[in-house]
């Protein structure tokens, strides 16, 4: 028997479609992997910046209150040491 340029390959012969499937489902679980540690990164990124930003928030509390004595205001009330 012979066979047409249109017959369907048997399920020991994979066609075009099937390697091209196949490869797509490769790309995408790869990409879904890779995906998911960018996810990772980002949220430890954030946290990261987020801890970062409070301590640049109570460093310029702690630079305005060191200005603010520097320049007379809310001096303690003590003897200098050398007394």
């Amino acid at each position: 028997m012979q066979k047409n340029q249109f017959s369907q390959p048997g399920p020991s012969q994979p066609n075009d479609v099937d390697k091209r499937l196949s490869v797509l489902e490769e790309r995408l679980t790869f990409m879904e992997h890779t995906l998911d540690d960018l996810g990772g990164v980002l949220t430890a990124t954030q946290a990261q910046l987020d801890r970062l930003e409070g301590k640049a928030e109570k460093l310029q509390a702690h630079l305005q209150r060191l200005s603010d004595l520097s320049r007379g205001e809310d001096l303690p009330h003590e003897k200098p040491p050398h007394y």
